[in-house]
C-alpha cells in the first residue's frame, strides 16, 4: 500500500464534504444513500451504519485528473467506482481483502479536516515487505493506494461513540 499526501485541490475536497453534508440534510436519506448493510455479511458484522453514495461525476472527473497529473494512473479509467462513505460512530470494517476481477487499484481518500486519533477510524493494513501491520490515521487529503493483485489484508478500526462522522472517498479502478 502506498500513501500520498496533499495531491488533491483542497477546494475540491471541501466541495465533496459540503455535498455530502447537504445530502444528509435532505428528508429522504434512502434516495441519496445505501448502507454497509448491503455489503457481504462478513464485512459488516456488528458495525454501525456507513452511509454510501456515488461521487458526482464533476468531482470524480477532477479526482481522476489529479491522479493522472500525479502519475498514479496513466489514462482515464474505463471502469471505476468512486463513492463517498460517511462512517458513523461505532462503524468499522473487519480484516478482509478486496476482490475485484475487473479492477486493479483500490484507493481511500480521507476528507476530515480535523480527526482525533482517539476517535479510532484508522486503516490497518499488512505490509508484506516489513512483515507487520501498519496503521494509517485519517488525515485530510491523505490517499491510500492498494494494488488489488497483492491481496493486502486490511481493516478500519471502530470509530468511538463520541467521534465525528469519518468521511472518505473510496475508489476502485
Amino acid at each position: 500500500m502506498q500513501v500520498y499526501n496533499n495531491i488533491f485541490d483542497e477546494k475540491l475536497l471541501d466541495n465533496v464534504v459540503n455535498y455530502s453534508y447537504n445530502l444528509l440534510q435532505q428528508d429522504k436519506l434512502e434516495k441519496n444513500f445505501w448502507t454497509n448493510h448491503s455489503w457481504e455479511r462478513g464485512i459488516v458484522l456488528d458495525s454501525s451504519v456507513v452511509l454510501c453514495t456515488d461521487t458526482p461525476t464533476e468531482y470524480s472527473n477532477e479526482i481522476v485528473k489529479s491522479l493522472m497529473k500525479n502519475g498514479l494512473i496513466k489514462t482515464m479509467p474505463d471502469n471505476m467506482s468512486c463513492m463517498i462513505y460517511i462512517w458513523t460512530a461505532g462503524s468499522f470494517i473487519p480484516f478482509h481483502t478486496d476482490e475485484f476481477k475487473d479492477r486493479k487499484l483500490a484507493m481511500t481518500l480521507f476528507l476530515n479536516r480535523d480527526w482525533e486519533k482517539n476517535w479510532g477510524g484508522a486503516n490497518i493494513h499488512h505490509n508484506k515487505e516489513l512483515n507487520k501491520y501498519v496503521l494509517e490515521y485519517p488525515e485530510f487529503n491523505k490517499l491510500l493506494v492498494s494494488d488489488l493483485s497483492e491481496n493486502i489484508e486490511h481493516s478500519t478500526t471502530m470509530t468511538t461513540p463520541m467521534s465525528d462522522n469519518r468521511i472518505t472517498i473510496q475508489m476502485f479502478i
